[in-house]
């Protein structure tokens, strides 16, 4: 049986190009919000000093 040209059984690799961008983006927005939470807290830490 000759498998090659078969779509992907997994959802993330049968998005289009636009949603797996959108979806990178949001994954990315997640981060620096985490990351400026981060920075926030090392910032009233600091403060306290």
């Amino acid at each position: 049986m000759d498998l090659k040209g078969l779509e992907s059984f997994t959802e993330k690799d049968n998005q289009p190009p636009e949603e797996q961008e959108l979806n990178g983006l949001r994954k990315r927005n997640k981060q620096l919000g985490m990351e400026a939470d981060i920075f926030k807290q090392a910032a009233r830490v600091s403060g306290r000093r």
